[in-house]
């Protein structure tokens, strides 16, 4: 079943939360080293970059997760083989253009800083002296280990899962059979989701966990209204735990709470609040998509690095005080983004073809 399918309320849902992941990377990658000897960007750090932030990935796995599953509940496997298929085009062939360009980028740095000097500052280092010297060790460090579109990994692991999914299928439809069966599912997944022991199995945990999720009889995930005072504890419970971590780091309290306690109840709080609030905004509703700004989400995914990290550094060759750099780390992901937005919408009027096959036909 492809997402086309889906309740209009559920797809538009996941289309808003995708974005709002999509800023909660951006603020990942925003790490001034600069502000390192900043208490005040440090605790900003640890509520947004080492903070809420920590939803978004797991969230995106879920999500993924959840919709590569979707119709298989009593479809043959060959549903499954078609939707592997299907992500040729929406994963790998975006993986490979993102990784080569960026390859290309960072083989012309050395002889554009040589004839420029003045963008060295703008660059942190070359990753591609992570690489090795000989061409396989480039190649296979630019396509695979790093990759060098370094926030690529999470599509790379994906394309692992779904190449996995076939075997997964068949576990989580087994265990859908009962509700002991989900129950006993859930209870091997979670550990992995929780404890982490590797991040790729934490991914599967997550991925796997949103395939539970869609392919189970028991619950329903569409309109969590009646959920809403499990959904405000929620939210609470995760920025208590937010700030209870900031004010740890820099040193106010004695004090921390594991990352996962954060993902869990930001993921719950989120998904229940959405339907009950946002999801019944119709001014902010019709104000967003009439930006479009959804549509975008992977195209900024696929192009803030490298370009987000030159962009956060050129405020700082005018000045690096404290308060210019707490200030661009509030605000650079949120300008990156919509100019992101509108390039993307400049590049897909210009370029429809490429563009279309750039972001996998999104």
């Amino acid at each position: 079943m492809s997402t086309e399918k889906m309740p209009p309320h559920l797809s538009k849902k996941i289309k808003v939360l995708s974005f709002f992941c999509i800023l909660l990377v951006l603020y990942i990658h925003t790490y001034y080293n600069e502000g390192e000897k900043y208490e005040s960007c440090m605790f900003l750090v640890s509520l947004f970059g080492q903070g809420i932030s920590y939803i978004a990935v797991p969230l995106f796995y879920l999500i993924s997760g959840y919709l590569f599953f979707l119709g298989t509940e009593s479809k043959p496997i060959n549903v499954v083989f078609g939707k592997q298929k299907k992500r040729i085009r929406t994963l790998l062939v975006p993986y490979l253009i993102a990784n080569a360009l960026n390859l290309l980028f960072y083989l012309m740095l050395p002889c554009v800083a040589r004839y420029i000097p003045a963008i060295q500052p703008l660059i942190a280092h070359n990753l591609l002296e992570s690489a090795g010297n000989g061409w396989i060790d480039k190649l296979y460090f630019s396509f695979y280990s790093g990759p060098i579109a370094f926030q690529l990994w999470f599509v790379r692991d994906l394309m692992v899962l779904v190449i996995l999914s076939p075997l997964l299928y068949y576990i989580l439809r087994f265990a859908c059979r009962s509700k002991l069966g989900c129950i006993l599912l859930l209870c091997l997944l979670s550990p992995l989701a929780y404890f982490r022991p590797t991040a790729f199995l934490w991914a599967m945990g997550w991925f796997c966990i949103g395939g539970l999720i869609v392919m189970n009889p028991y619950i329903s995930i569409t309109n969590c209204c009646k959920w809403k005072p499990l959904g405000l504890l929620s939210i609470v419970l995760c920025f208590c735990f937010v700030l209870v971590n900031a004010l740890s780091c820099i040193g106010l309290i004695d004090f921390w709470v594991r990352p996962a306690w954060i993902i869990i109840s930001g993921i719950i709080g989120i998904w229940i609040i959405y339907d009950c609030l946002w999801g019944k905004s119709k001014q902010i509703d019709v104000l967003l998509l009439n930006f479009r700004i959804y549509g975008y989400t992977f195209f900024i995914y696929l192009i803030h690095e490298p370009f987000m990290n030159i962009f956060k550094k050129l405020p700082l060759l005018v000045s690096n005080t404290e308060m210019v750099i707490d200030i661009c780390y509030l605000t650079v992901p949120v300008i990156f983004a919509v100019l992101a937005m509108f390039v993307g919408i400049a590049f897909q009027r210009s370029f429809p073809k490429f563009y279309s096959t750039f972001t996998g036909g999104r």
